[in-house]
């Protein structure tokens, strides 16, 4: 039987995984959107159906996949959760970690299986990076440094909401929670946070647009992320370097797409070799094929859900240290 998908939001992310799963056997059963109008435009594009309450969407598909703003992820949950479905989940998983805790325990007690979308995992660069400090290219990871910068999302379309940083949580949930994910990723939880932030614009908090974060993981090691969602002329650029007792693994999207290995005791840095890359190697399309198979062959996620639940933790964290000047402590660790 063909797995039947109905995706709530039919903003630019629901858009974007419905381009995707048009490509994989499953059909795109139909859409829920608070505006009827973009959810007829989507499902007159992908020849779907409309559904007038998260309720009827719910009752006729076999998996919901949420991407709506992070504060209505709860509720889409609840209701996905009480009819059986299994859940694919935009990130973050929720606007606020207890939020993110229920929607797991909802979840695990009706049965449904729940994928957050930390699609960074999918990307090349950080896949293989992640490859090779598994395979000790540089020895045990001890410090992550990560940028991410772009132009202000709200600019974008209709998207307007995401100048309320209420909603949002801001640049920590909206741009730097890969960053925070693939901190995670590589050098385990985080047990303390010191964040600073600022804003550039008058009609935004101080904490929405550019951020510093300082983690400590428990395990040892610190990590740096700086996330900005002000760049003047919106160019994208993301970039990372990990190090370890033997060397340092590192990318930058502004020069190329390149990855770098430098080893010590070695003069120069070597480029790590170039994955062919075909046009099903699309992050997005890899994520949905991953969640697919792990649905068909029951096997585990990439991600486990209370791994994204921990980096929602360190994002409010991050909001709290930025409002107080504070560092602050997650479940579990110091101040």
């Amino acid at each position: 039987m063909t797995i039947r998908i109905g995706i709530i939001g039919a903003g630019l992310m629901g858009e974007w995984h419905a381009q995707r799963w048009r490509r994989l056997p499953v059909t795109i059963a139909g859409f829920y959107d608070v505006s009827p109008n973009r959810a007829t435009a989507l499902a007159d594009q992908f020849g779907a159906t409309v559904y007038a309450s998260l309720e009827d969407l719910a009752k006729a598909v076999d998996v919901v996949q949420i991407c709506s703003p992070s504060v209505y992820h709860l509720e889409a949950v609840q209701i996905a959760a009480a009819h059986g479905k299994d859940i694919f989940c935009e990130k973050p998983l929720a606007r606020h970690a207890n939020d993110a805790q229920h929607i797991i325990e909802i979840a695990e007690a009706a049965g449904s299986r729940l994928y957050v979308g930390q699609v960074l995992r999918f990307f090349h660069q950080y896949r293989r990076a992640k490859q090779a400090i598994d395979a000790g290219d540089i020895g045990e990871p001890r410090l992550i440094r990560a940028i991410r910068a772009a132009g202000h999302a709200s600019e974008l379309g209709d998207r307007r909401w995401f100048a309320d940083v209420e909603m949002t949580g801001g640049v920590a949930y909206e741009v730097s929670l890969h960053d925070i994910d693939f901190a995670c990723w590589c050098l385990g939880p985080v047990r303390k946070v010191l964040a600073r932030g600022l804003s550039y614009r008058e009609d935004l908090p101080a904490l929405a647009d550019h951020m510093l974060l300082i983690l400590e993981f428990a395990q040892g090691g610190l990590g740096h992320i700086e996330g900005n969602w002000l760049v003047t002329d919106g160019t994208f650029r993301q970039q990372f370097e990990v190090v370890g007792a033997a060397g340092r693994i590192s990318y930058d999207s502004a020069p190329s797409e390149a990855l770098y290995l430098s080893l010590r005791g070695e003069t120069n840095p070597f480029q790590l070799p170039e994955e062919t890359m075909h046009a099903d190697d699309d992050p997005y399309l890899l994520q949905l094929r991953h969640f697919l198979t792990a649905l068909t062959d029951d096997s585990p996620f990439a991600i486990d859900a209370r791994e994204a639940w921990h980096i929602v933790q360190v994002a409010e964290a991050a909001t709290e240290s930025m409002r107080s000047g504070l560092a602050v402590a997650l479940p579990g660790g110091t101040a």
